[in-house]
């Protein structure tokens, strides 16, 4: 991003966003873009902070929670092993009132909806025979999403209470159709619109739906491998300079959160963070 592209933030704004107790709940923290969100968070937030990582893999968790622990910021970790393709909405409010006992008062609470999948990158909408594979991609990819949501915003449901922000990782794919991402495309853009529904019906909750750009991730080589358009626009990222790693997009939407240059329930994109002063 060159200065002639990014919008200058304030310091004002950012001691105003970190100067609080922080708990962070981030799906999919076992790698990747989840991952450099957690770190992120871990970086800044004031000490006592919880952090609550969650994802189908213990060890990688645990790997997550070294990388946080490792900073020497006393931030507590909370590693949630949950497959979010199974997961029930009890199960959910579970995690969040076990987070809530460790931390009952918070100042600023955030939902991060990082988990996700792919689906088959090469088949073709014809070949969207099987209901069952769609009804468990969907389960995954949007009701877990729903049922997170409403959880979160049961267990935090007063104004008076801590500030309270959710975070949906989206993707350009959510308003660009791309072929053999039939299933993936329609995900994010139902995400996309759940959110601003959410953001409409709860206007004192702060809501984003952030567009990391292309990132070096386990998922970005997959749709590489197995889908000729997505080869193609990442091969045009890296020449571009613009194939990004998990952290600097991690980073990119801190900042934008930080500084709040943006209307609740808006799609932001990673270009669409300020420059740092």
């Amino acid at each position: 991003m060159t200065e002639a592209t990014c919008r200058r933030g304030s310091s004002e704004n950012e001691a105003a966003f970190w100067g609080k107790r922080f708990l962070i709940v981030v799906t999919g923290a076992s790698g990747g873009i989840g991952r450099g969100i957690a770190v992120s968070f871990a970086e800044r937030v004031a000490k006592e902070s919880l952090l609550v990582i969650t994802g189908r893999n213990t060890a990688r968790l645990e790997e997550t929670e070294r990388m946080i622990s490792a900073l020497g910021r006393d931030v507590n970790v909370s590693v949630e092993t949950c497959d979010h393709s199974k997961a029930s909405f009890r199960d959910y409010q579970d995690l969040l009132g076990r987070a809530s006992a460790r931390l009952p008062d918070p100042e600023t609470v955030v939902l991060v909806h990082n988990a996700a999948t792919v689906g088959n990158c090469s088949d073709y909408v014809v070949s969207y025979d099987d209901e069952k594979t769609i009804d468990d991609y969907y389960r995954l990819n949007l009701t877990s999403v729903m049922t997170l949501t409403a959880a979160f915003l049961r267990c935090y449901d007063s104004d008076l209470g801590p500030t309270r922000t959710i975070v949906n990782i989206s993707s350009s794919t959510a308003i660009r159709p791309t072929r053999g991402l039939g299933l993936y495309c329609t995900g994010k853009a139902a995400r996309e619109m759940y959110m601003r529904v959410v953001a409409t019906e709860n206007p004192s909750v702060i809501v984003c739906s952030y567009d990391p750009g292309t990132v070096d991730t386990a998922m970005s080589k997959q749709t590489r491998e197995g889908n000729e358009e997505c080869s193609t626009r990442i091969q045009n990222a890296k020449k571009s300079g613009r194939y990004l790693t998990p952290e600097v997009t991690a980073n990119l939407l801190i900042r934008i959160l930080e500084h709040g240059n943006f209307r609740s329930g808006e799609r932001v994109v990673y270009t669409d963070a300020p420059c740092v002063s």
